[in-house]
């Protein structure tokens, strides 16, 4: 809104795909590999309202009605015994405070962002299953040079309370975090990730990206000096669609 006071976001989303499955924790081997397809529509909504100068108060609502199909016979989530393999309905009410000064929302080049979450799952508000999950978010960014070059850095840290169903666990690999996994090749109640990436300038709309990071998943907060520090890096390409 005018003055950026206002922030609202909304998404819907239809999805089908299929995933794999490994098990729980940063040691779950190769062999565990499973696959299942996760189908089901999603919708949030976020508020976010300026008190101050960068400074942000929000509340957010996420409905997930997930169906697990297709699961593989003689494997771990045909068995029952993971929470939330057959499937059902999470929704969340989340609150956040944030201290955002990045230049811009989307591609920034400067500035930084960090953003407390908290999210609550219950009965009480439909959801099948009761878990909290806590987040902390910090990112920075810097411009180097006139040529435009970016650095940027991100560390995040999720904890987890309560049952979360399988798909909710905090995961090293996604499509924003440690690209290098596959999307929760490595899960668990809590986790750690830091990232660090370097953005080159356009040239005739073009340029690349490249980056590094490393992640954990444990089971309690008291393990996490002694969880294994699990390594992504990578590179790829831009391209400038809109100036």
């Amino acid at each position: 809104s005018d003055a950026n006071r206002w922030r609202l976001r909304g998404r819907a989303e239809y999805q089908r795909f299929p995933l794999p499955y490994f098990g729980v924790g940063d040691d779950a081997p190769d062999a565990n590999e499973e696959w299942y397809t996760s189908s089901g529509p999603s919708l949030q909504l976020l508020v976010q309202r300026r008190l101050g100068h960068a400074l942000y108060a929000g509340i957010s609502a996420r409905l997930f009605d997930l169906a697990v199909r297709d699961l593989e016979p003689g494997k771990a989530l045909s068995s029952g015994s993971v929470i939330g393999a057959r499937g059902g309905t999470v929704v969340q009410a989340q609150g956040l405070a944030a201290h955002d000064s990045r230049d811009h929302v989307l591609s920034p080049r400067r500035g930084h962002l960090v953003q407390v979450t908290v999210s609550n799952a219950g009965g009480a508000i439909g959801s099948r299953f009761d878990f909290t999950r806590y987040a902390l978010d910090a990112r920075r960014y810097w411009t180097l040079g006139r040529h435009s070059h970016v650095v940027a850095a991100q560390v995040l840290a999720e904890a987890t309370t309560g049952r979360p169903p399988f798909d909710q666990l905090v995961q090293v690999g996604s499509d924003t975090a440690l690209r290098g996994y596959a999307r929760g090749r490595y899960r668990d109640r809590h986790g750690v990730n830091a990232q660090l990436e370097y953005r080159s300038p356009y040239w005739h709309r073009l340029g690349f990206t490249a980056f590094g990071g490393g992640g954990v998943v444990v089971p309690r907060l008291s393990s996490l000096a002694d969880a294994t520090v699990l390594p992504s890096v990578g590179g790829g390409l831009r391209a400038l669609l809109v100036q």
